[in-house]
């Protein structure tokens, strides 16, 4: 039995989701463009900063994929088991790829990373409300830079969380009506696909903005299109699959996320070699 599970259940995620019936779609936009002008530095004429209506075409080639033994018997518990395994498959994608952008921001030479060991060394007794003002004003850079809001998430793994919690007093933190911690109204979501030590904050902004978003294939009333395959003769005797996407629109939509390092440069470097030797093994 292929279960029934609407789109809007994913609406509450980091990105925006839109369904589409087809494997290709076409997704028109709003961004922004500096006016052109030939007027020199003395003229009191105001040059303007004008939206347009740009398109993009998305094909659908990422895929959910839940294999079943073939003595698999069907019961309800099935269907939460699915549509877990399809959010958090699309979740760890949307984390691979804010991290691309959010570092690609850090490329850009915007750094609001958050030393620790530092910032207790420079300001010993106000140490905390340093490390506060410095989340609060990379939320506030994100709408600077995207020209669309603030920061609406600050992503982190376990290690990262506790090791930021930990130097900030309960004064200084707020929470939402879901019981997570929050700066600037930006909650903090832990997903232990991210690095330790980073901080990604960025936005989720509507489907008509640049930044990243989800396309799925739904059917007609918007449930997930969830195909039912077979494998006669094999031990995982049934699998379902989804098609999404996770893209990106605008050209400069990695200015709505920022990666913040919570240890030194040199401490970050170090890391990424061990990385480097790890995978050359």
């Amino acid at each position: 039995m292929i279960p029934k599970i609407n789109i809007k259940h994913l609406e509450n995620e980091l990105y925006s989701v839109k369904s589409t019936p087809n494997k290709i779609c076409n997704i028109q936009y709003f961004d922004f463009q500096f006016g052109t002008s030939n007027l020199n530095s003395s003229s009191t004429s105001i040059q303007t900063i004008s939206p347009n209506i740009m398109q993009q075409n998305i094909t659908l080639d990422s895929s959910v994929e839940i294999e079943f033994s073939y003595y698999h018997q069907y019961n309800p518990n099935d269907d939460i088991y699915i549509f877990n395994a399809i959010k958090n498959k699309i979740n760890n994608d949307f984390c691979k790829n804010v991290t691309i952008l959010g570092n690609k921001h850090r490329s850009d030479g915007v750094k609001f990373d958050i030393n620790i060991k530092e910032i207790k060394e420079l300001y010993p007794i106000d140490y905390q409300k340093r490390i506060y003002y410095k989340l609060n004003n990379a939320s506030n850079y994100i709408s600077k830079e995207s020209r669309y809001g603030p920061s609406t998430f600050f992503l982190v793994n376990n290690k990262t969380y506790d090791y930021i919690l930990t130097n900030l007093t309960d004064q200084l933190l707020s929470y939402n009506n879901k019981n997570q911690i929050t700066i600037n109204s930006a909650p903090f979501i832990i997903n232990e696909n991210i690095d330790d030590d980073i901080i990604v904050t960025g936005r989720k902004g509507t489907l008509d903005q640049p930044g990243l978003h989800c396309v799925i294939n739904t059917d007609d009333q918007e449930n997930l299109n969830i195909i039912e395959q077979h494998n006669y003769g094999t031990y995982l005797g049934k699998k379902y699959i989804l098609h999404y996407k996770i893209f990106e629109l605008g050209n400069n939509s990695f200015k709505s996320y920022l990666n913040m390092n919570t240890k030194s440069l040199a401490y970050q470097r170090f890391k990424k070699l061990q990385k480097i030797n790890k995978s050359q093994v």
